[in-house]
């Protein structure tokens, strides 16, 4: 009788266990994360299937994203402690970590610039700029950076060209309708926006500019406090990118929510773009950081500690690309 006893009490002790486990696990809270994007081009394509799709939510993480455009105000918010990371460009970072910000990138998603220059209907060619207005998204940016080294190969005076920074691309598509500018950079989708309203591209900067451009950008410090919730939204990150290039739905549902395109062409030929462009494991690629630093007149070594894939290394010994790519 008392063995009977025993044995109905312990079953009742591990199922009341047992209940209690999977009612913690259930109700269990995601950890908030907040985050920037830094305009509307696809360049941000990955962080906004992640949150549209739910794979912050799978990974643990409820992410509150943001746009914020212009570089110092981006990377002022991010070391203020209000973001736990960024997605912006790698020239930013840089130009900032020289001038004394403790910043690091745990993976780059372009490491080439894919700006194009689309100008006013009655300028044809890019020796008609010397003298022009152009506008960019920030001073210091990829923008900024692929035109002065487009200019260099082309044997023009960068010093004759005016540059207004005037942020995200529907500002800058709006000063060159009315006159304000006389050209500026696109991506996609907003190239072909303004192929639609008869604005030509005039020039293609991807050849001359092999730079590492958009990052994920932390602080070391909360790299260091943080990494748990890092590694979990690497893990959405990446799986997002894997979407992109398998499900185009997915890629289509955000970016119609964050740019406002709507059109089936307009939606497959951007999605089509970057999921080319993406790699699937977005590591910085050493050649074009060696070409960013050269133009800041630094050294590899002396630029060092802004690249931390650390990250991404324990995502690989831990077999996760593998299994995403099944």
């Amino acid at each position: 009788m008392r063995k009977s006893m025993f044995h109905y009490l312990l079953t009742a002790l591990l199922l009341l266990g047992a209940t209690f486990v999977t009612s913690s696990t259930s109700t269990a809270q995601p950890t908030k994360l907040r985050a920037s994007f830094a305009g509307t081009t696809g360049y941000h394509l990955p962080m906004w299937v992640q949150k549209q799709e739910g794979l912050d939510k799978k990974y643990g993480l409820d992410m509150e994203i943001l746009l914020i455009a212009g570089g110092s105000r981006i990377i002022q918010t991010l070391l203020s402690g209000e973001l736990l990371l960024t997605h912006s460009g790698a020239s930013t970072v840089a130009r900032a970590g020289i001038a004394g910000a403790d910043l690091t990138m745990i993976a780059t998603l372009m490491n080439q610039v894919n700006w194009r220059i689309v100008a006013r209907k009655e300028i044809r060619d890019v020796k008609e700029l010397v003298g022009k207005k152009i506008a960019i998204a920030s001073r210091g940016g990829s923008s900024e950076l692929g035109l002065q080294l487009a200019f260099k190969k082309w044997n023009l005076d960068f010093n004759r060209v005016t540059l207004l920074s005037l942020g995200p691309s529907p500002t800058r598509m709006a000063a060159l309708r009315e006159g304000v500018v006389d050209a500026t950079v696109f991506a996609y989708p907003e190239l072909l926006i303004a192929a639609k309203e008869g604005f030509p591209t005039i020039a293609d900067l991807r050849p001359y500019a092999d730079l590492t451009d958009t990052s994920v950008v932390v602080t070391r410090s909360g790299l260091e406090k943080q990494r748990p919730v890092l590694k979990r939204f690497l893990q959405g990150y990446v799986e997002a990118i894997a979407r992109i290039k398998r499900n185009p739905d997915s890629a289509y549902r955000a970016l119609t929510r964050y740019t406002g395109v709507s059109d089936a062409a307009a939606l497959e030929e951007t999605r089509k773009f970057y999921a080319d462009s993406f790699t699937s494991i977005p590591r910085t690629e050493m050649n074009g950081w060696r070409n960013l630093i050269a133009t800041l007149g630094k050294s590899e070594a002396e630029m060092a500690r802004f690249i931390d894939m650390s990250l991404l290394d324990e995502l690989q010994r831990d077999g996760f690309f593998e299994r995403l790519s099944k």
